[in-house]
């Protein structure tokens, strides 16, 4: 019985702290999109790449009194090379 309400106050918490999160936009594409990592060229002493950060989720915190606001990066769940040819 413990372990179902312990269970169902997590899973609260999680849901509001999600819904309290808002999304800011770097680029002129609506919608929400994880960072990309573009690898540009590698050789066997160097590797070039590019980091695309479409857009940030804020969310406003207090702790101890001092409110400030979060800065959360989405995963980057995909890696592009392309090739030199």
């Amino acid at each position: 019985m413990v372990r179902k309400i312990t269970f169902l106050m997590l899973a609260c918490l999680i849901s509001m702290s999600i819904k309290a999160q808002q999304w800011v936009s770097f680029s002129s594409t609506a919608g929400q999109s994880a960072p990309a990592v573009n690898v540009l060229s590698s050789t066997s002493r160097s590797v070039s790449s590019e980091i695309v950060i479409p857009g940030i989720h804020t969310m406003d915190t207090v702790v101890n009194g001092v409110a400030f606001t979060r800065l959360i990066l989405p995963l980057i769940t995909l890696i592009n090379t392309k090739s030199n040819s």
